[in-house]
């Protein structure tokens, strides 16, 4: 292995590639970034957006994935699980809302475009809601939290015990 150069990437987030230091979150566009599976929560957000959009009338909500190919796969799904109902929940709530709403499905993005939104986002949003265990760190948490935006998460799967005592509150 002469002459070969390793770069350990951590939990699978390569932290060397975000900015140190990253842009305050409040110097940040007031977006809200979802970079993860649909079926892990992107119901909740989605339910919740109008909400956000209230308080906050120029938010915009992110959605980094590609929701189209989920949801037509959940449609060619043969059974009618969990997984399924939560797609059909998806597609109901992102047919009642779209850009006019603040929402932006942008799709899967090359890893270094990704990075370079995700230090724009102020707030990285994962409500996680599994319909088994999924998760056993939390990528998408890591690279909110290597980015600078600030991650709200729920205390599901191992997140409890990873981060269940901790709180980001802007003051």
């Amino acid at each position: 292995l002469d002459g070969v150069i390793f770069h350990p990437i951590h939990n699978g987030i390569d932290v060397d590639a975000y900015p140190r230091p990253s842009p305050k979150p409040d110097a940040r566009p007031p977006w809200v970034g979802y970079w993860s599976s649909p079926d892990r929560g992107l119901a909740r957000l989605l339910c919740a957006w109008p909400k956000v959009r209230r308080a906050i009338p120029d938010a915009r909500l992110r959605i980094y994935y590609s929701v189209r190919k989920y949801l037509q796969a959940a449609q060619c799904s043969t059974t009618m699980g969990p997984t399924l109902v939560m797609a059909e929940v998806v597609r109901e709530l992102l047919a009642a809302l779209g850009p006019r709403d603040g929402v932006d499905l942008v799709d899967v993005l090359p890893k270094r475009t990704l990075q370079r939104d995700q230090i724009r986002c102020r707030v990285m949003c994962y409500p996680t809601t599994t319909i088994s265990f999924t998760e056993g760190f939390g990528q998408a948490v890591g690279e909110a939290m290597a980015a600078g935006c600030l991650p709200i998460i729920r205390a599901t799967d191992a997140f409890g015990d990873l981060w269940g005592d901790v709180s980001w509150v802007i003051r």
